[in-house]
Parts: structure tokens; sequence; C-alpha cells
């Protein structure tokens, strides 16, 4: 400790632990110490202000970790949290003229998704009455015109993660792709609309579960996967006793880890007995597991964890379902850094009806130059003669490129 009570842990990001009785408005905070559901704040880093730090101490802490290369005068903070909390807050971006109306409307739900769906594990956790489900019918609703309007824009806004929002980012994110891969599919309207919210509410039992277990980064022991398995049915209980819940998000959250092998659980049930709604969802509850950020690790890319799955499709998942889940959403989805043959780096803005493998691709930067393509350009690979898609990359390899990464989808 030093005169003033700090103790440094990262001299080259000049963090500190300080007394919460120190704080003042115009610090960062790095690190509040607890997990999401034990806390009224959307992310666990922002800038501080007289209602937060009041916030703060009525939580009981004693200390925080404030990030001191970041603090600003008293009258920026709100200005600064404006930029910061747009970023940090399930990848939300600044207006700006080149973010297209239907881009800054999937910008918009998706944010407004994730409070809603952040609100109801946290009323969850606390054992509150289930809280306001009529704001998340009426979220699934908005996400469904966004979903049938630019499926594309939704996939890349879903593709914007941060580390210490992975709960109610994945329940979100499973709750629009299971809606596109449902429309996808020709289900109906309120069959997509009732997929969407069991996707949001999937992993609702994970409030009974942990916090230690849950965002531990090594192998679990035997002890800690038989509580996390849990959750499933968890989930289906806090559902069951929920008035309203339609009776497929019952099943969701109870059957997404059934196996097509009869190896999953909790009922290790046969490929017979597990419902087209539950198949779904295990393939897209994967899939957003393996390319999501999480505090302790990066994601996948796309790419890479479609790859995974498909050698374990027929055992683990629905052979059949699969296959059009990667024909809906493309080998590289929309939000995707794709490298080219020609040694340039573009975004997928769009899958290719004539190919799946060789998407439409907004071009942003040349490899072998080392300079922005500016303006960019949007093509469609699959009619360039001698061009191809050579690999799917991660952003971070090409963290310069974050703020390119939204797509319109209207290619």
């Amino acid at each position: 400790m030093d005169a003033e009570g700090k103790e440094k842990i990262k001299d080259d990001k000049e963090i500190s632990r300080i007394p919460v009785g120190e704080l003042k408005p115009g610090m960062y905070l790095h690190d509040l110490g607890l997990d999401w559901l034990r806390h009224p704040f959307l992310t666990n880093s922002f800038y501080l202000d007289a209602p937060s730090i009041n916030k703060i101490r009525q939580l009981g802490v004693d200390h925080v970790w404030i990030d001191e290369s970041k603090k600003v005068e008293q009258d920026k903070v709100e200005e600064k949290n404006s930029e910061e909390a747009v970023r940090s807050k399930q990848g939300k971006r600044p207006k700006s003229k080149k973010v297209v109306p239907s881009l800054e409307q999937a910008q918009e739900t998706t944010l407004e998704a994730r409070e809603t769906v952040q609100e109801l594990f946290r009323g969850v956790y606390h054992q509150e009455e289930f809280p306001n489900f009529k704001g998340l019918q009426s979220t699934a609703d908005e996400l469904l015109t966004s979903v049938a309007n630019n499926p594309a824009a939704m996939l890349s806004v879903g593709r914007l993660r941060t580390r210490d929002g992975y709960t109610y980012e994945h329940s979100v994110n499973c709750g629009v792709l299971m809606m596109i891969f449902a429309s996808f599919y020709g289900l109906g309207e309120y069959h997509v609309r009732t997929l969407g919210i069991a996707g949001f509410l999937h992993d609702i039992g994970k409030v009974r579960v942990p916090n230690e277990i849950l965002q531990k980064p090594g192998a679990l022991t035997d002890e800690e996967f038989t509580e996390i398995k849990k959750h499933s049915s968890h989930g289906y209980q806090i559902l069951k006793d929920t008035p309203g819940i339609p009776e497929k998000a019952l099943e969701v959250a109870l059957l997404h880890h059934e196996r097509v092998d009869g190896k999953g659980y909790p009922d290790a049930l046969p490929e017979s007995k597990i419902p087209f709604e539950a198949r779904l969802a295990a393939i897209v509850d994967v899939y957003d597991a393996l390319t999501a950020v999480r505090c302790y690790k990066d994601g996948m890319t796309p790419t890479q964890a479609l790859r995974q799955m498909m050698a374990e499709a027929g055992a683990k998942f629905d052979q059949n379902l699969f296959k059009r889940f990667i024909k809906c959403i493309g080998v590289y989805p929309p939000g995707s850094i794709v490298r080219l043959s020609n040694g340039q780096l573009g975004v997928v803005e769009n899958v290719s009806r004539e190919n799946s493998a060789k998407p439409i691709v907004r071009v942003v930067y040349d490899i072998e130059r080392e300079e922005h393509i500016d303006p960019p350009r949007v093509i469609n690979v699959s009619r360039e003669n001698g061009l191809s898609v050579i690999s799917s990359e991660s952003l971070t390899d090409w963290a310069f490129l974050e703020d390119l990464l939204l797509v319109s989808g209207n290619s």
C-alpha cells in the first residue's frame, strides 16, 4: 500500500485497488470485484459519477479497482461514458453517417434486448417475482421485425461481445439465431417468435449455479460438472412456475443439452425423444458459446466453430438440421473477418446465394501494403474470377478493424 491506501497491481495499466470511500466522479472503474448478477450496472467498467458511486457504496463492497490512466474531469463523465458505454455495452456503436438505418435499428434493438434479459436474470437471482415478462414479449416482437428486415445486420451485431457480459449476451444471441434459423426453415411467425423467447430464457437456470463454477477458466471437476448440469432442470422449474411462459420455452430450457447420440443431459434422451426445438437450440447454443468472448478466453471464429461442430454432427447434433444451419448463416457468417486470396481483408456483409463459401464481402484492408482501402468496396466473391476466401481471421489479430465489423447486410 502507498500513502494514499492504494495498492498497484499493474503498473503498465495503472490499475489500483482503492477504498470505496475514496471514489470520486471522473475516475474510471476497472472492476467491481462482483459478478454481474450482484450489481445493478450493465458492465463492470465505466466512468464514475456521483449516482454510480452512491450505488457502489450501497453494495457493501470495501474496495474496487480503478484505472488511473483513464481519469477525466467531472463534467466530462457523461460524454466519456456515452463513448465507452456504446463500445462496451454489448457492442453498440455511436451513430455516424456511415451507419445505415437498418443497422442502427439492429444495434438499438439488440442493446435493449440484452438489458431486458439482464434485468430478468437478476430478478430471478434475487428471488423476486419473475419481472417484466411483457417487456420480454415486446422485445421479442422488435427483434422479430429486425430479423425479418435484415438478418445479416442482426448476425453482425451479435458478433460484438464483451468479456463480462457473456450470460445475457449469449442468451440474446441464441434467441436471435433461433429466430433467424426458424425463419429460414420456413416456420410461421408465432413459432419463430416463441423460439426467440425460448432462446432468451434457455440458460436462466444458471442463476442457481455458483458463479465460481460458471466462470472457472480450467476444466471442471466431476462434482462441478454435476452442479452445472443442474442448470437445465433449474431453468425448467423457474419457467414452469412463471405464468405466460410458452411451453416450447420450457422444453428448450430443460432439453437444450440433450444430444442425438443419447449421451446428453438431464435425461440422456434418444434422438427420437428430443423435440425439434431442443435439437435446434442445441446447435445454436453450442455455436454461440464457441464463438463468444469469455472473461478467460477469446472465442473461435465462426468458421472454426462450424468446422468443429461439423465433426460432431450426427453424434451430438441433428446432422440434417446442422447442414441447414450452415446454409442459413453461411460458412463465413456476416460480421466475420476473412482473408482473400489476393492478400486483402474483408468483412462479410452477407451470404451469397450462389455459394455459401464465397460470401459478399466489404474489402477494407490491404495486408501487403498495410493500408486501409478507402473507400471500402463491396464484392460478391462468387462472381469474381480467381478470387476466393482462404481463411477466417480472428479479431484479436486485427483489433484495429473492430470499428469496421458492423455490416449493413443490405448488399
